[in-house]
């Protein structure tokens, strides 16, 4: 027994490699000396979670999903549409990511974080309390 995430759709084996899909993610297994190890789980598509906590008090933690390896640009606005600061911008493999935002010394408000994914783009919106 080998806990997969939800329902399996689809299983393939190909020599010591078990590929496992649910329609959302696809997951990578490979039998070892000692069992069965988590090679990767890779999402089937783009997505972005709102930020953890909202509101939050100086950090939040953004995640999102990618299925394939991409260009990852996430940058941070406020309300009047100036970017404040870049999170992040290079290359990040195919998979689930998490980047946190630190935001000592920013005021209060509301803030858009605003992720470039390749050809997905997608914008949220987060509140900053003190």
């Amino acid at each position: 027994d080998y806990p997969t995430p939800s329902h399996s759709n689809q299983i393939f084996l190909d020599n010591d490699y078990i590929y496992i899909a649910n329609g959302s993610t696809l997951l990578i297994l490979r039998f070892t000396q000692t069992g069965i190890e988590q090679i990767a789980e890779i999402p089937m598509q783009f997505s972005l979670s709102s930020n953890y906590p909202n509101p939050f008090n100086a950090v939040t933690t953004i995640q999102y999903s990618l299925p394939t390896s991409s260009e990852v640009t996430l940058d941070i606005y406020d309300v009047l549409g100036r970017k404040v600061q870049t999170i992040h911008n290079g290359n990040q493999p195919a998979g689930s990511h998490s980047l946190i935002w630190n935001a000592d010394g920013f005021s209060s408000g509301m803030y858009f974080y605003k992720i470039t994914a390749g050809e997905n783009i997608q914008t949220e919106m987060m509140t900053l309390i003190k």
